[in-house]
């Protein structure tokens, strides 16, 4: 993608994969920074690449919050588990 300042909900769905809707929606739901020029709606770069980082952070906080709770958890041995029970 050319390097510019700012971009259309299009062109940033088209680099992260996404629909374009999800962009809309995380614009309106004050995720994602968006800039309104009459009805047009245009997402700077920095703020797209600060999201992008923050749903980093989020996940990898996520993941190790995960981790510590399965190292946490007991796991009863095999022949005291009920036949249902899940790890």
């Amino acid at each position: 993608m050319e390097e510019q300042e700012f971009y259309t909900a299009k062109e940033i769905a088209a680099l992260i994969r996404v629909n374009e809707q999800t962009i809309y929606r995380l614009a309106h739901g004050g995720q994602l920074p968006a800039h309104r020029i009459g009805r047009a709606m245009r997402f700077r770069r920095n703020d797209v690449e600060a999201f992008l980082q923050a749903c980093r952070e989020e996940e990898e906080a996520d993941r190790a919050e995960y981790l510590a709770q399965r190292r946490e958890r007991p796991v009863a041995p095999p022949e005291e588990r009920s036949p249902t029970e899940e790890f």
